[in-house]
């Protein structure tokens, strides 16, 4: 029985070949302007879809071309469903597709739907988890960073490694300025500080893009501002890059940021241990913490698809490292949570721990922003959260879902031939639909736990400060020397309960002499009384009543000697 035709490339694409040898892969340009990476593999395949050709005659083509190379039903199918999600693929008119009704159809993996919808420019869509707002054009800052090209000349970087080493000696060899002028922005109001640091790094970074763009001949599509849970990014669309045909060029201009971050890090080092100016020390301080450790934390990570990332898999020669090792890592994780299915391919151990280090790092990165925003704007962070989680995870598998019951009705009726619905094929696909939402969640539990058992990876944080609520300071009313402390700091402590004990000799012996005064005062007057001497009897009671009154504030003054806690709650600091 023959098997349907498969759909046909669009065109027209443009192809960037990179690499050489069996190491070629190569840059695919859609006509919207979206760039895609395949391998040989998947390029051969590719060739062969001309609309007309089935799996078999595809096969057969790519054996033409390169002997070589071992292709599969599964693999042809393979590609063309990933083709479709790119929507690079096209499908038949409706007339072809009326022609067709009574053709059997495809396997399963070709009833999936392809993005047959004409590539045009997408709307702007507001995500509170990651939007792009472009504001200017790539040509106008083109022309804005050839004014930075002397920059890139061999004294100006031999300069620039120098101040580098500058940078990291100033602050090394004034650690104790430094870190204190730093700690004294992890406060309340040190996000200003924080915020605007952020902000000139971002545009200093983008603008080393930019530049080292330029520089190696890569065309600017536009540059905006990227919102990342409404937090606003700045960023330079570069796409284009992978029309560049040299790996160095392209690594030149992804480490272009992080250049620029460094060497801003290393003149505030400067600046921050030499200024006697308070706020400037501040802000040089941020500028020369957050250009260093955030950089190198983020920027320069491999675990997500930063710069570090497109660095490292253009000198490994892996355009798809990422995505097969998201792939990898799902199969394993598939593999333990039911291994008594066949896994189709071996695992790489290497894509496997990486796959699952990228993944860990991802959520703990969201996760951790997500708490930040949460604790940050409270209740709008919260919705803001609610939001992100929706647009990003939520949405888009309600469209696909619609998507699918939407191609199943448009093809309903071209499984028997007759405009009747196979109900064993329906009742399969429920039950495949429903497998494949269960492994999803039995994979979404495990990486969780194996994300709570494995130790983290550099994670992101953020300034934290303790708010007191109606904090009150313990004082002595007495002077005296501190003679023990019975409750240390970070402690909860009782009403009335003994903190620490002071000493205080003079105090203590003024309170003796006095008690003794008040007592042969006392005996006096009642020898007055008994001798009849009533005149002096009452002035002796008088001086009795003032002694008094003497002594007991000084006895009190004894008492507060022993500090006592006024009310229940956390003693901070000692």
């Amino acid at each position: 029985m023959p098997s349907a035709s498969l759909p046909a490339v669009g065109h027209p694409l443009q192809f960037t070949v990179h690499g050489r040898g069996s190491a070629k892969w190569y840059a695919v340009k859609s006509p919207d302007g979206r760039f895609v990476r395949m391998g040989r593999k998947e390029y051969l395949i590719a060739s062969g879809l001309d609309g007309r050709r089935d799996a078999q005659a595809v096969i057969a083509v790519v054996s033409e071309l390169e002997p070589t190379v071992q292709v599969s039903v599964a693999d042809v199918l393979q590609v063309v469903s990933w083709l479709g999600k790119a929507g690079l693929l096209v499908l038949p008119s409706p007339i072809t597709q009326a022609a067709t009704a009574s053709t059997p159809t495809a396997p399963s993996a070709m009833n999936r739907p392809l993005a047959s919808q004409p590539l045009t420019s997408r709307p702007l869509r507001l995500n509170p988890l990651y939007t792009k707002v472009p504001l200017i054009s790539g040509r106008r800052l083109e022309r804005a960073s050839r004014w930075l090209l002397p920059v890139l000349s061999l004294p100006a970087l031999l300069t620039i490694v120098v101040l580098w080493g500058l940078g990291a000696m100033a602050a090394i060899g004034n650690w104790e300025i430094f870190a204190r002028a730093t700690g004294q922005l992890f406060v309340a109001d040190g996000w200003l500080w924080w915020g605007a640091a952020w902000l000139v790094l971002k545009s200093v970074h983008e603008l080393g893009h930019a530049v080292m763009a330029v520089r190696v001949g890569s065309p600017i599509r536009s540059a905006g501002i990227s919102l990342i849970f409404l937090a606003p990014v700045p960023y330079v669309d570069l796409s284009d890059l992978w029309a560049i045909p040299g790996r160095w060029q392209r690594i030149l201009c992804c480490s272009g940021g992080m250049l620029a971050e460094l060497s801003v890090a290393a003149c505030a080092a400067l600046v921050a241990v030499t200024t006697q100016v308070q706020s400037l020390q501040y802000f040089c301080c941020a500028l020369a913490t957050m250009g260093t450790v955030s950089t190198l934390a983020f920027n320069a990570s491999p675990l997500m698809r930063f710069d570090g990332y497109y660095i490292v898999s253009d000198l490994l020669n892996y355009p798809n490292l990422y995505t097969e090792a998201q792939t990898s890592a799902k199969r394993f994780v598939g593999k333990v949570l039911r291994p008594w299915q066949a896994v189709g391919q071996p695992l790489r151990w290497s894509l496997v721990a990486y796959g699952l280090a990228c993944y860990q790092y991802r959520w703990v990165m969201l996760l951790s922003l997500a708490a930040g925003t949460i604790i940050a704007l409270q209740g709008i962070g919260v919705a803001l959260v609610a939001w992100g989680a929706y647009a990003t995870w939520v949405a888009p598998r309600l469209g696909a879902s619609s998507a699918g019951r939407g191609v199943g009705k448009q093809h309903a009726g071209s499984s028997d031939g007759r405009g009747g619905r196979d109900a064993a094929g329906g009742v399969c696909d429920q039950r495949r639909w429903a497998g494949q939402w269960l492994g999803s969640a039995l994979i979404a539990a495990g990486l969780g736990l194996l994300g709570c058992w494995l130790p983290a990876p550099i994670q992101p944080q953020i300034p934290g400060y303790v708010a007191l609520r109606e904090p009150q300071m313990i004082r002595a009313e007495a002077e005296g020397f501190l003679v023990e402390v019975l409750v240390q700091g970070d402690r909860a402590v009782a009403a009335g309960e003994l903190v620490a004990r002071l000493h205080n000799p003079e105090l203590e012996t003024e309170l003796a002499l006095k008690r003794n005064e008040l007592e042969a005062t006392q005996e006096r007057k009642l020898l007055k009384r008994a001798q009849g001497h009533l005149a002096e009897a009452q002035a002796a009671q008088a001086q009795v009543e003032a002694l008094q009154m003497q002594v007991a504030q000084l006895e009190r003054r004894v008492r507060n000697l022993e500090v006592r806690s006024p009310r229940s709650g956390c003693l901070v600091q000692n």
